[in-house]
């Protein structure tokens, strides 16, 4: 303990379960029974004035925090964030533009409930407000506005006219033209998925309406 920083001290007694707090230029020590021992309060004897020096800075660093970010009401029009607004400019300038989609595409092997997985990914889609959200003008300035949630179809593609060597070829064609698909930021449109293949393994592709701030 000797070696120790006060910082060191103070989580070591905290890591007792020794609490040390100040009132009225004193320190008050609480903590088990029989675990400040008389070594421990020999160091808060000879440490009390830099101990007190600390809870105070501490004490006045907390009041400092700027106070949590609240929920911003749903009700009411919602500034574009810098990253946004320059999506916005950018789609004014070359509208109609597929340069901004962002598409995954994933090989799934193994039965696939299609019911429990267009559950799933409404119910993502339903969670994020980003996957949702719209571009409108008011009075000549862009804001953001959120669509409620709606119900989401999983576009599915039967594969099974194609010879078995063609059919994730011919998946990853019709995932590419998917991505291809521009989108009007100031309407409200899901996101897309599209499931190509019958048996099994089965392609799925994600392309995302991403409005992020």
């Amino acid at each position: 303990m000797i070696g120790m920083s006060t910082v060191e001290f103070l989580s070591y007694l905290r890591g007792l379960d020794v609490n040390v707090s100040a009132e009225s230029g004193r320190l008050r020590i609480n903590g088990p029974s029989g675990v400040v021992t008389p070594e421990i309060q020999k160091q808060l004897s000879a440490r009390k004035t830099e101990i007190l020096q600390f809870l105070k800075e501490a004490s006045l660093a907390s009041r400092l925090l700027p106070p949590p970010i609240k929920r911003a009401p749903r009700d009411q029009d919602l500034p574009l964030s810098f990253a946004q607004m320059r999506l916005w400019l950018l789609d004014r300038l070359q509208p109609g533009t597929d340069a901004y989609n962002i598409q995954s595409r994933f090989l799934l092997k193994g039965k696939l409930n299609l019911a429990a997985f267009e559950k799933s990914l409404k119910e993502i889609v339903r969670r994020h407000e980003a996957l949702r959200t719209y571009f409108v003008l008011v009075d000549g300035r862009p804001v953001q506005r959120i669509a409620p949630p709606k119900p989401l179809l999983l576009s599915v593609a039967d594969l099974q006219g194609f010879p078995e060597a063609e059919r994730e070829q011919e998946a990853a064609r019709l995932a590419l033209a998917e991505a291809k698909q521009p989108f009007d930021l100031g309407k409200a449109r899901p996101s897309d998925f599209v499931e190509a293949g019958a048996g099994n393994p089965r392609a799925f592709a994600y392309d995302p309406p991403y409005c992020f701030g």
